[in-house]
């Protein structure tokens, strides 16, 4: 066998090797690059999956410096109390003309045993200790000024009515004239007035009584004069048994000396801790200075600031500033019923804004805090802002 031949037979077992091999490469190679295809779509399928199971964009925050960082909805806003109570403003009420206040007491009167015609001294004695008592209190405070006591005697309707009001005039005298004589009252301005026969307040006593022929009783009262016989007509009612009860358990509570303590306090001159004022004699200037006493938010602030809200219904400045309390606690449904009569007020603007803020009406909120801060409202300014920044 040739050399030529052994080469030519060794090319075609090359050859013939080298084919397969050739032909698995043409075959595989679309198939490799099908699956490297695949591979590459399956990542980036896997890419958009990872994408779109990524956690949503935070909402929109809201920092006010000392305020916490809060989650905000874009319609309904979830604000702290403390960034709502940086947001609402309160009026100050126009500061009230002097106001006389008074303090009112009675002190009960008795007979003299076996006298009837005057009250003995032991009577006045009382009745000068209970007042120089209140009169003690009322000056101990550098802010009240005592203007005039006014002193009312009654007397039960027994007897001819001609007498008693002699008898009545009798003790008016007779009272003036030991305060005078013993500077009970401290030189304060007094008046004495008398009055001998107190029906008004026997029919109230009657009334609220149980007494037998109560109807009967009362009938006479409201029908027959004075002049005419009513109590002749009383005492013979029923064979006198109900002039009987009259005279042993109504008869004595209508004798009594009432009086009347008018004075004058300063402006501004309340104390959160003053007991000698109730609150219905509070004005409006006298619950916001009450108010302003404790930290705004407190309860103590709140509770003075809707009840003045609550008494004082007719007045813009309290059912504005009532509103405010409610909006900082987030009782929207409070806040609108103080604020609606009062909407188209320029000083109701600011927490018109701030109730439709929180009930997810931006447009109408941005209209009426603009309205604000066009007056001169400042704490529009940060709620606007933040309407700006939801959007």
């Amino acid at each position: 066998m040739s050399k030529k031949f052994i080469y030519l037979l060794s090319l075609l077992l090359v050859t013939a090797l080298a084919c397969p091999a050739q032909t698995v490469r043409k075959q595989d190679c679309p198939k490799e690059q099908k699956v490297t295809k695949a591979v590459r779509t399956t990542a980036a399928k896997k890419r958009k999956v990872v994408v779109s199971a990524a956690p949503a964009p935070k909402k929109d925050t809201l920092v006010l410096g000392s305020v916490k960082e809060v989650s905000v909805s874009r319609r309904k806003p979830q604000l702290t109390d403390s960034a709502l109570l940086t947001w609402v403003n309160f009026l100050t009420p126009a500061p009230e003309k002097k106001k006389t206040r008074s303090v009112q007491g009675s002190v009960p009167l008795e007979y003299a045993k076996g006298q009837k015609a005057k009250f003995d001294e032991r009577n006045y004695y009382e009745a000068m200790y209970k007042l120089q008592s209140v009169l003690h209190q009322l000056k101990s405070d550098p802010n009240v000024t005592v203007k005039e006591i006014r002193l009312t005697g009654y007397t039960a309707p027994d007897g001819n009515y001609r007498l008693n009001e002699k008898m009545g005039m009798q003790r008016a005298l007779g009272l003036t004239e030991y305060i005078r004589n013993s500077g009970s009252l401290e030189a304060a301005p007094f008046e004495v007035n008398w009055v001998p026969e107190d029906w008004n307040k026997m029919t109230q006593l009657i009334e609220q009584s149980e007494m037998p022929f109560k109807a009967a009783v009362l009938d006479i009262i409201r029908t027959v004069d004075v002049v005419n016989g009513r109590e002749a007509m009383l005492m013979n009612l029923a064979e006198g048994s109900p002039y009987q009860y009259l005279s042993s358990y109504i008869f004595p509570q209508l004798r009594r000396l009432e009086y009347v303590i008018e004075y004058d306090l300063k402006n501004g001159a309340l104390q959160a801790d003053n007991q000698k004022i109730s609150y219905a004699d509070l004005s409006l200037s006298d619950f916001y200075n009450l108010a302003q006493a404790h930290e705004r938010g407190s309860d103590e602030f709140n509770d003075l600031i809707d009840l003045a809200g609550r008494l004082f219904a007719d007045s813009p400045v309290a059912c504005i500033n009532a509103a405010a309390v409610a909006l900082s606690r987030h009782n929207i449904a409070r806040a609108r019923g103080y604020l609606m009569r009062f909407a188209t007020l320029p000083e109701a603007g600011n927490n018109m804004g701030i109730l439709y803020l929180l009930e997810g009406n931006l447009d109408k909120a941005e209209v009426y805090l603009e309205l604000a801060r066009a007056a001169g409202v400042k704490e529009a300014e940060e709620p606007l802002n933040y309407i700006k920044r939801i959007r």
